[in-house]
């Protein structure tokens, strides 16, 4: 189950009071980031943050949670972490969606993508499944050190037979041998960490379509930076008669209605918005007269609409 069947049935947030329970084995540090790849509605991320005093970077597969998440927290993005990649990060907490994936459990992918992200001395918390934890121990011990796995407390482990995996983050993990299993032990007194200071933290895209690249583009300073650059001159001609086929595409054309944002409402009553180009191509016109063959050049004027809510580009010739 991935992306859609993920965003209803893989979602299981982590209990608050464990979240208190493994704030107080932290120690704050403004200089520190932390990392959630699937953040929920940031509930976790957000103590988390708080306490540390740091910065805070997520993401969140659904969008309506994607949303919550970002009250509260530095950095939160919409989409599908497995198309992600981070690095530079001080702490790193991961709660993956409990399930199968197309090649192996989604827990061990998740930790397969992040367990990079982490600075040399970066603490990894993994909340994951107990029957999960032999499948995940041989990328544990090769990644990290210090490795101590917990029950959680019996009020919230019979659901999810859940358990917290801690580890701080190996620098030449590449000659490490792992090891063949992890010793689980109950909630208990557990190590305190002292985060390292965060490197310049940071979160990469692998795999996106243009069409959410655009979407993400909308809302972003450099969009209306090319906004600006690409708004016309403000006209104060008013023309006497309404404007014919002709003379719309000659402004097309001339690029006149470059930048210039127009609504379209569906059949279902919703506004739309586009933002439209103008350009002229040449064409080749092909005709045939006896004994000699008659070739046109032909100036086409095209429209590109692009729809601001979608992504989509539209082409009008």
């Amino acid at each position: 189950m991935r992306l859609e069947g993920q965003k209803a049935a893989g979602f299981f947030p982590t209990p608050p009071g464990i979240t208190a329970d493994l704030i107080r084995q932290l120690s704050p540090n403004p200089n520190t980031a932390v990392i959630d790849p699937c953040c929920g509605s940031g509930d976790a991320l957000r103590a988390i943050r708080a306490f540390l005093k740091g910065k805070s970077w997520g993401i969140e597969l659904e969008e309506g949670r994607a949303k919550a998440s970002s009250k509260g927290n530095t950095h939160v993005r919409h989409g599908d972490a497995l198309e992600h990649s981070a690095e530079g990060f001080s702490m790193l907490f991961l709660n993956p969606p409990y399930d199968d994936g197309p090649n192996e459990r989604l827990e061990k992918s998740f930790l397969r993508q992040y367990a990079t992200s982490l600075v040399q001395d970066g603490l990894l918390v993994f909340i994951i499944p107990e029957y999960v934890l032999a499948d995940c121990t041989p990328i544990l011990t090769r990644r990290f050190r210090r490795m101590q796995a917990f029950r959680f407390p019996k009020e919230h482990y019979g659901a999810h037979q859940q358990i917290a995996v801690f580890g701080l983050r190996n620098e030449d993990d590449a000659n490490r041998i792992p090891q063949k299993a992890i010793r689980v032990f109950d909630w208990d007194k557990r190590d305190s960490y002292q985060l390292p200071n965060a490197d310049n933290p940071h979160i990469g895209r692998q795999g996106v379509s243009d069409a959410v690249m655009l979407k993400q583009a909308g809302s972003g300073p450099l969009w209306r930076a090319i906004w600006h650059q690409t708004k016309p001159v403000d006209l104060t001609i008013r023309p006497l008669m309404p404007l014919r086929e002709g003379h719309v595409a000659m402004l097309v054309a001339t690029g006149r209605m470059n930048g210039v944002v127009v609504e379209h409402r569906d059949a279902q009553g919703e506004t739309e918005r586009y933002i439209v180009r103008g350009s002229v191509e040449k064409t080749i016109l092909t005709r045939y007269e006896p004994h000699v063959k008659v070739e046109t050049e032909k100036f086409v004027a095209v429209l590109n609409a692009l729809n601001l809510k979608t992504g989509e580009i539209t082409t009008i010739k």
